[in-house]
């Protein structure tokens, strides 16, 4: 596939980019009123979709009712899409009777133009503050006097092929990303049925949502593939999925490493093999959120280490009940927490010891004759959350290296669940260098 480029002009000296004009209509109580409107992607000083609209004969009382909030803004609809919003700013010109609004959904993504039933043969999304990582493939782009490498990743599953690129300017503006935060388009993809036929908007939403959580895996915080657009086999554009970036870059720490973008690659049809079954979509979404949440130690270590265990045992279950019927729902809900980990890491060759660099566990492990790693984790859990324990909050000095094992069987137990054998970066062992892999516990 050649060089990929944005679907829309996103260009990074701007703070705003257009997205849609159309057709407009806003209503005011039992009142509609018609005009011009614009979807708009806002990336400071919040990352934020945003609706604007120019109204004729708008009378003062509706407007001012509207403002005082007196009365909500019933619907506002751009082309053929209807939003739910709240007007938080306008301008009326009494001269022409013109009034402005602008308003802000309450949740995204919002699909702007197109139905469900759209058909499409292929999709254009983008990534924001993606990390540079070295692609697999690597294409030649001549840049004046020297040539850039732009770099690739193909994903394929059973049934989508879709491809990642890097743009010539990632490096320049990741470097922009680091030193003072504001999101920049790092990377161009593109999905498209492996054997070349249509599909639907629906579909596209689905792959959308698969493509949000296996990035955001990877990231280890949430990457949303934002603003796709769809094209028929004419190259015209019939179908918008509109969205914002999640949330501002920062380091986070993440079993994937950015020299390594063959494990990116050998994961994803594994994880869409699971993804399509029901009960564990549900699971992993439930995983990957509260793994997300946990990752950033900024909003503490000691929260984050109750919520990476919640995702253990929420994945646990999925494995030891739903799928390998090794134990009965009752039996999980009276077993020990320690058990339900042992229930998923046994039987997927995930190792119960401690590691040694882990020198603070380790003196908790001989002092309070714990047997093992979850009997540790789950004992300090225990120490954190239970004001009756009898240790409780006695073992604070270790809460990071606990909270950063829990991380570390998290990411092992997901990649265990889906086959993986491959490489990954041990969390644990950090202060070695970038590109330093080694093969998961069980290959």
């Amino acid at each position: 596939m050649a060089e990929l480029r944005p679907a829309y002009d996103f260009d990074d000296s701007r703070n705003s980019t257009l997205l849609f004009r159309g057709t407009a209509e806003i209503g005011i109580g039992d009142s509609s009123y018609s005009g011009e409107g614009e979807a708009w992607l806002d990336l400071f000083p919040k990352a934020r979709l945003c609706f604007t609209g120019s109204f004729q004969n708008v009378p003062l009382e509706d407007y001012l009712e509207i403002f005082s909030r007196q009365t909500d803004m019933s619907h506002f609809s751009i082309g053929d899409c209807q939003i739910e919003g709240l007007a938080i700013s306008g301008n009326r010109q009494n001269s022409s009777d013109n009034t402005s609004f602008k308003c802000f959904p309450k949740s995204e993504p919002i699909v702007g133009v197109g139905r469900p039933s759209t058909a499409m043969s292929r999709v254009v999304f983008h990534l924001f503050d993606f990390r540079p990582y070295i692609g697999v493939r690597r294409l030649p782009f001549p840049d004046g006097d020297k040539v850039e490498f732009i770099d690739c990743l193909d994903f394929n599953s059973e049934e989508w092929a879709i491809i990642i690129q890097s743009l010539p300017e990632t490096r320049k503006r990741f470097d922009t990303v680091r030193e003072d935060g504001a999101h920049q388009l790092t990377h161009v993809g593109c999905f498209k049925k492996k054997d070349g036929s249509d599909f639907c908007g629906d579909e596209s939403n689905d792959v959308i949502d698969a493509l949000r959580y296996f990035l955001s895996l990877a990231e280890g915080k949430w990457c949303e593939p934002v603003c796709a657009k769809g094209f028929d086999n004419s190259g015209e554009s019939v179908w918008e999925h509109w969205s914002s970036p999640r949330e501002h870059w920062r380091y986070s720490d993440s079993w994937f490493d950015q020299n390594h973008g063959c494990q990116l690659e050998e994961l994803f049809p594994l994880f869409m093999e699971k993804w399509g079954q029901a009960g564990w979509r549900d699971a992993f979404r439930e995983a990957i959120y509260w793994y997300l949440v946990a990752n950033d130690a900024s909003r503490g270590v000691d929260a984050g280490l109750i919520l990476t265990q919640t995702a253990i045992e929420r994945l646990s279950y999925e494995f030891s009940v739903n799928e390998e019927s090794t134990v009965s729902r009752a039996g999980f809900q009276k077993s020990k927490a320690s058990e339900k980990f042992r229930l998923l890491f046994s039987p997927k060759n995930i190792p119960l010891n401690v590691p040694s660099d882990s020198l603070k566990l380790q003196g908790l492990i001989q002092d309070q004759q714990w047997e093992d790693s979850p009997h540790a984790l789950t004992a300090i859990r225990n120490s954190i959350i239970h004001p009756e324990n009898r240790h409780y909050g006695e073992f604070e000095s270790a809460y990071s290296e606990a909270w950063n094992l829990s991380q570390w069987y998290l990411e092992m137990s997901i990649l265990a669940i889906c086959g993986y054998s491959g490489t990954y970066s041990n969390r644990l062992k950090r202060g070695g260098w970038v590109g330093e892999v080694e093969d998961v516990p069980w290959a």
